[in-house]
């Protein structure tokens, strides 16, 4: 996992399996690219609007990865002492979010 500038995060990059013309296959395994176990997958789509405005939040206990499967959106993450906004256009890359980041 690559470390940022804020702490409680960090960049999941996914290996892509490129299969022809038959597409990519990204694989996320717990205990390998995921440092926790996963208890549940949500995802947003439909947003009316470009502007539209996620979060605003941190999980007291929580951890999360956040992949952006379609599109791209700006991701701003803060620890309390540095904010860093993170543009996440790939849908193998994610950012690891812990316990205790607003986001």
């Amino acid at each position: 996992m690559k470390s940022l500038k804020v702490s409680n995060c960090g960049i999941i990059e996914l290996c892509q399996i490129k299969d022809g013309h038959d597409g990519i296959l990204s694989v996320a395994e717990v205990g390998k690219q995921i440092p926790f176990d996963i208890k549940r997958v949500y995802y947003i789509y439909g947003l009316e609007h470009e502007s539209a405005i996620r979060g605003k939040h941190a999980h007291k206990e929580i951890k999360q990865v956040i992949f952006c499967i379609n599109g791209s959106f700006t991701l701003t993450v803060d620890d309390g002492h540095q904010q860093e906004e993170i543009k996440i256009d790939k849908p193998n890359i994610g950012v690891f979010m812990d316990i205790k980041l607003w986001h």
